[in-house]
């Protein structure tokens, strides 16, 4: 639920307060430095600026927050927010899917350069190089906590809406189908990964996301040693068979933002419903 103004104008200082006082506490919270200093080093300095944040005056533990997401999309629609006079249409579509964030997905990742996580995917190379309808159309798989799901983004010219989401069906369903994943697009995904491997770790801020990445989801300091070996163990079916497991295509809930009276008439053909809303009803404000 998205808070109305009310709502944000009705929240106090002391409120915030008592907020930061209840949640933001010492407990379980981990610090992770990466230094060119020794830890002897850094410890006086980090006792002298943390070491008086204890638990005192901020009461009990609060009980954890239970997350328990929906993992089932659907029924399908295609949610058109009505913004008169956009000059350029965005398309999202996509689905929740069962991905925890301890699951390192692996398979699934190689599985995405082929469909939508590269320039080359499927889903670019068909509304920008073939079509020449969009900059770029890209996928993703986004594990969160809160919700893990599969994503499809792009922007087009209005007037290609209901084309654009019609060749994402499309590509969708032909990966799953009749057309899965090549070995060439397998065999790229698994090289276009080790190559981001070996660059996103050379700064400290990507270390520092790194072992945060492990602490968060207990795993082993030594975990990512065997990262290439894993890597290289998958075959062509793990990566068919996560998009099997993972997508449905015929459930996908649609978000299109653009000039409705353009747009609207697009979508009849597609058999899904369709409905209208303005951003200022998307808001919750009226």
């Amino acid at each position: 639920m998205v808070p109305t103004a009310a709502d944000v104008e009705s929240i106090t200082r002391a409120d915030l307060q008592t907020a930061f006082t209840r949640w933001v506490r010492p407990e379980k919270a981990r610090l992770v430095i990466v230094s060119d200093e020794p830890l002897a080093t850094l410890m006086p300095r980090l006792n002298a600026s943390l070491g008086r944040w204890t638990t005192a005056d901020r009461g009990p533990v609060p009980t954890s927050l239970a997350v328990r997401p929906a993992l089932v999309t659907g029924p399908p629609r295609i949610v058109l927010i009505d913004m008169p006079g956009q000059v350029q249409a965005s398309i999202m579509g996509g689905q929740l899917i069962d991905l925890p964030t301890t699951d390192e997905a692996l398979a699934p990742q190689i599985a995405n350069i082929a469909l939508g996580g590269g320039f080359l995917s499927r889903i670019n190379m068909n509304l920008r190089e073939d079509k020449h309808w969009s900059y770029g159309a890209s996928g993703r798989f986004d594990a969160d906590d809160l919700g893990s799901s599969y994503q499809v983004e792009t922007q087009v010219q209005p007037d290609k809406v209901g084309p654009a989401i019609r060749e994402i069906q499309g590509e969708l369903n032909a990966i799953l189908t009749d057309k899965p994943i090549t070995p060439k697009e397998f065999e790229e995904g698994v090289a276009n990964i080790l190559r981001q491997a070996t660059a996103s770790y050379r700064m400290g801020g990507q270390i520092q996301g790194l072992v945060s990445r492990l602490q968060r989801n207990g795993w082993p300091i030594d975990f990512y040693d065997g990262y290439s070996q894993r890597l290289q163990a998958l075959t062509i079916a793990d990566a068919q068979a996560a998009l099997r497991r993972h997508l449905q295509p015929s459930r996908w809930v649609w978000a299109v933002t653009g000039d409705a009276k353009l747009i609207r008439p697009q979508l009849e053909g597609l058999g899904v419903p369709v409905d209208v809303i303005t951003p200022t009803k998307l808001l919750g404000s009226q």
